[in-house]
């Protein structure tokens, strides 16, 4: 390229130029927008490290959880054993399957988000597990006589397992 075609563009240089004003008139407020953008990220991202994360809403919110029946089952199964004597504790009917179930309960368990299990044995020693959706969940606590009242009484009636 000489000076002389510096000084005096061609037509095509001409047309090169109006398409970069045009280029950097689309850019221009779209560079804007992303650095405004980049800022909002920028300061939501600065955040109190002393403060407790939040959780998910499943798990701060959902009182469906089976998680969440474990422990309002143990509540209620608690304060019906502390009403019991040294020689009663407390057991579980179950009318299922057109069958009624009655046994001495040992344990119960869960697993998210929604299977809750009943452990236990029968009057005659049988052992018997129940595995059940908690929408389906229906229990009688009853009480029955201990089996073994030599043995301390279990302080809610089972051994729940340890969180």
């Amino acid at each position: 390229m000489t000076d002389e075609s510096k000084d005096n563009p061609s037509p095509g240089n001409d047309s090169i130029a109006k398409e970069l004003k045009k280029i950097q008139e689309i850019v221009g407020p779209a560079s804007k927008v992303m650095q405004e953008a980049q800022a909002k990220v920028n300061a939501m991202l600065q955040i109190d490290l002393n403060r407790q994360p939040l959780l998910p809403p499943l798990i701060q919110f959902d009182h469906n959880l089976a998680s969440e029946f474990y422990k309002r089952l143990t509540k209620w199964i608690s304060d019906f054993d502390q009403a019991l004597d040294q020689e009663h504790e407390v057991g579980l009917r179950l009318v299922n399957f057109g069958q009624t179930v009655t046994f001495h309960l040992e344990s119960i368990g869960y697993w998210n988000p929604s299977l809750i299990s009943f452990s236990g044995f029968t009057d005659n020693g049988d052992p018997v597990e129940l595995i059940q959706h908690v929408t389906q969940i229906s229990v009688l606590l009853t009480k029955l006589k201990r089996k073994d009242l030599t043995k301390p009484k279990r302080p809610i009636g089972f051994a729940a397992p340890a969180e």
